[in-house]
């Protein structure tokens, strides 16, 4: 909005000048050289807009890496409380099974946590997918809901305890 302004200022500057130029000797003409200096005033204050703009974005893209990290850092973190919740809910089995179903983890964990992994709804901004494996196995993942603005990777962990890295094949871990 200012570089427009700044704009719509030097041309009017140059109209004025043009118009003038038209008049008698009488009125207050502007000299090339007061003009030439008011277009290098405006030409300084569009390069310090410009300035603001690039520093601006490069703030917003340092943001932007910054909820993604943290973003990855909690997701690391569910998968870890989920397979906990999991480990919990086996050892009070009779038959030592873990949940079939995510949704059996109730009073295990946080409804929050089972809303956002049985929902189209991210919890911040990741999604979290649960599947039982034959031979009482399970396996965990988190997606991120946007990729590259709300997460970078895609992490599993299964009951091995060990995260994974979905891209690269790669062991993850919050250290």
């Amino acid at each position: 909005m200012k570089v427009l302004a700044l704009f719509l200022s030097m041309f009017l500057l140059i109209s004025a000048f043009a118009f003038s130029q038209g008049e008698s000797e009488e009125s207050e003409v502007l000299s090339i050289e007061q003009l030439k200096e008011e277009l290098n005033k405006i030409k300084g204050q569009l390069q310090g807009v410009i300035k603001i703009e690039t520093e601006l974005k490069t703030d917003r893209e340092e943001l932007k890496q910054l909820i993604i990290s943290n973003n990855e850092t909690v997701a690391l973190k569910m998968l870890l409380s989920i397979a906990a919740a999991c480990e919990s809910f086996r050892a009070d089995q009779k038959m030592n099974n873990f949940p079939r179903k995510f949704e059996e983890l109730k009073g295990y964990i946080s409804d929050k946590v089972i809303n956002a992994a049985s929902s189209s709804d991210p919890m911040l901004g990741y999604y979290y997918d649960y599947q039982y494996v034959l031979g009482d196995h399970f396996k965990l993942k988190a997606v991120p809901a946007v990729k590259g603005e709300t997460g970078e990777r895609t992490f599993i962990l299964d009951d091995s305890g060990s995260i994974i890295e979905e891209e690269t094949g790669e062991k993850v871990s919050l250290e």
